[in-house]
């Protein structure tokens, strides 16, 4: 690596952020990069590019005593808790931490009376899935806006089928590849066959009309008095044109800038961003963060972070305490300097040797990866391409060493039990797994989602079973990002 530097990357994966003490063997990875000096070079690693996306007017004016009221609430994801820093860029509370959500609802049951929820399916997609199971069910009101109905849609109260974004809705996605940042538009690209809606915007406009008409306007004069078409000054009349305006609005910077923008020769309005359906940026300026600009408190790579000793400093003086004892709540092994420098930091284990003496290997599919795809025919009868799996089936991977310890052989049904829950699923007795661990594949373990997904859909049967039954939930809560792919949950396995 030394000597292809700087043309070397050292890539971060979810797998080295989402554990739970994920943020200093990130900081460990790009360090590596700085020793190689192989940041913002040609074939090193890069930082983020952007182009110029406007954001929404402001809502002041329109927001009631309740709503100013509510809006000083803590946060249901625990963000900001002294154990949580969640810290963004430094701002401790400033991330989003989805996955603890669900402990915030059981800690305080009355306090979600209304849940609204898009493309989501946290009962199947979360570790320790079966909280969300306990904390919906517990919610007098839950609208599920989506495409497909799924293990979450099963506690909804009322279902919206959602617009299929890409072909049927409007909206502006920002990304960036190969060097560029640009922005998309999705459009309705084709005629809707059923009466599916935007959630984001149409949804929120019929809601706003409903409101209003039982004596609460705000939401709807926000959208009414404050949502203008940049080329024509019209207000909105219908929730489609409010869709198309609010995607007019975000990009308007792209397509009606103020001054010539860098990058793509310019667009000539709104047709020709629709025709062409992209805007990218300039190509990436190499050495961009070079000379003090990089996005840090000394503006420079750090090794040792002032950014993070910044953000901890302040997390800690909100709770008159010390940064060791912040680390120590969170479950961080630092102490003194060290939580400032990229270091080792034990692998975390759930559940103790004697009671769950197997540790349990979660990964993916090789053909989607998640878990969305579960209901598709092909899918379940080209499982087998999982190495060790089974066609139109699931199953759990065990060294036939350990098999035959347990007594236990292939197509035995077993329970595998862990701190955090249970599951039931098929044996499998494969050397493809090393002893004192058992394996399966993520996506399986669906009761509802559709008929092939589930075993039986009708009675909430499930093909195998699902991962995140087991999987505990845990936190790296520095960033507050989901431990899913580190650390360890112990098993015990037992025939069942």
């Amino acid at each position: 690596m030394g000597k292809a530097a700087p043309k070397t990357i050292v890539w971060m994966g979810p797998g080295v952020a989402m554990n739970p003490r994920g943020t200093y063997a990130s900081m460990a990875v790009y360090a590596l990069n700085g020793l190689l000096g192989s940041v913002d070079v040609e074939g090193g690693v890069w930082q983020s590019s952007s182009v110029p996306i406007a954001g929404f007017p402001k809502t002041d004016a329109y927001l009631d005593d309740v709503a100013k009221g509510a809006g000083k609430f803590k946060k249901l994801d625990g963000r900001g808790a002294k154990d949580m820093p969640a810290m963004m860029n430094a701002r401790p509370g400033s991330g989003v931490v989805t996955n603890n959500i669900a402990n915030g609802m059981l800690k305080d049951p009355g306090a979600a009376k209304v849940v609204l929820c898009s493309w989501a399916n946290f009962n199947f997609s979360c570790t320790g899935a079966q909280r969300w199971d306990k904390a919906l069910a517990a919610v007098p009101f839950f609208v599920h806006m989506v495409t497909n109905p799924s293990e979450m849609t099963q506690f909804a109260d009322i279902v919206l089928p959602a617009t299929f974004n890409s072909a049927e809705g409007w909206s502006i996605v920002t990304n960036m590849g190969n060097g560029y940042g640009y922005a998309a538009l999705q459009q309705g690209a084709v005629r809707r066959l059923w009466d599916v809606k935007q959630e984001e915007t149409e949804v929120m406009w019929l809601l706003a009309e409903k409101l209003k008409a039982k004596g609460f306007p705000n939401l709807f004069d926000y959208y009414s008095k404050e949502f203008k078409d940049p080329e024509t000054g019209k207000a909105p009349t219908t929730a489609l044109e409010f869709s198309e305006t609010a995607a007019k609005m975000t990009s308007v910077t792209l397509w009606k800038p103020k001054e010539p923008l860098k990058g793509d020769a310019a667009l000539a309005g709104w047709a020709d961003f629709r025709r062409k359906g992209i805007f990218s940026g300039p190509k990436y300026t190499l050495k961009k963060g070079w000379g003090g600009k990089f996005n840090t408190a000394t503006k420079k790579f750090e090794f040792y972070s002032e950014t993070a000793k910044k953000g901890l400093t302040e997390h800690a003086k909100k709770y008159e305490t010390t940064v060791d004892d912040i680390l120590t709540v969170s479950g961080y092994v630092a102490r003194g300097e060290l939580a400032f420098v990229p270091h080792y930091e034990p692998p975390k284990r759930h559940g103790s040797l004697a009671e769950y003496p197997f540790a349990f290997i979660d990964y993916k599919s090789r053909l989607n990866r998640e878990g969305r795809s579960a209901n598709l025919p092909w899918y379940q009868e080209f499982k087998k391409v999982d190495p060790g799996d089974v066609a139109w089936d699931d199953v759990l991977k065990m060294n036939p060493a350990d098999g035959a310890k347990l007594g236990l052989k292939t197509g035995d049904t077993v329970s595998v039990a862990s701190p955090g829950g249970s599951m039931v699923v098929k044996l499998k007795l494969w050397e493809g797994v090393r002893p004192g661990t058992v394996a399966k594949c993520y996506g399986q373990g669906h009761w509802a989602y559709g008929a092939t997904a589930a075993k039986d859909y009708g009675k909430a049967l499930p093909r195998g079973g699902s991962n995140n039954d087991i999987l505990v939930d845990d936190y790296d809560r520095l960033s507050g990002s989901t431990a899913r792919n580190g650390g360890f949950t112990g098993v015990r396995i037992a025939k069942a």
